[in-house]
């Protein structure tokens, strides 16, 4: 079974908009032509929710994460926050100064996941995520509440 990627911009509002993936994949490569001038200055939510299709049916929601888009002055995506969050996944790789210290490390990675989900990703409410969920499994273009 297929298991692929719906792309969500979650706005202020928490109303949502689907991307296309070669939109999300256009705006993440900075292609010269992908601009978005009603984002330029901000930091957008996202959402990637994972479903699990039987043929192209959709089956459920296999997983979900939630992180933030940033876009330059210009509308295109800001890159500077991304490669922070590069540079956090690359301190994953196992620590040889702690390997023989029983809970050193195990507490480094504790730490270094605090430190993403606070920094690098957002939650979201129970009844945003069910929106979103189901937007995703019913193929919907928008969705959410105004608060």
């Amino acid at each position: 079974m297929a298991v692929r990627p719906c792309y969500y911009l979650v706005l202020d509002n928490n109303t949502f908009l689907r991307l296309r993936k070669d939109t999300f994949y256009r705006i993440m490569v900075q292609h010269e032509d992908e601009m978005h001038p009603e984002f330029k200055g901000q930091r957008v939510r996202y959402a990637t929710i994972y479903i699990q299709y039987e043929g192209r049916r959709p089956l459920a929601v296999k997983r979900a994460s939630f992180g933030y888009v940033s876009f330059d002055e210009n509308g295109r995506f800001d890159d500077a926050e991304w490669q922070k969050e590069q540079e956090l996944f690359i301190q994953y790789f196992p620590d040889s100064e702690n390997r023989e210290k029983p809970g050193v490390e195990e507490a480094r990675i504790a730490h270094l996941d605090a430190q993403i989900e606070r920094e690098l990703g957002w939650e979201p409410s129970p009844t945003l995520r069910r929106q979103l969920y189901d937007a995703a499994l019913h193929n919907k273009l928008s969705g959410g509440y105004l608060s």
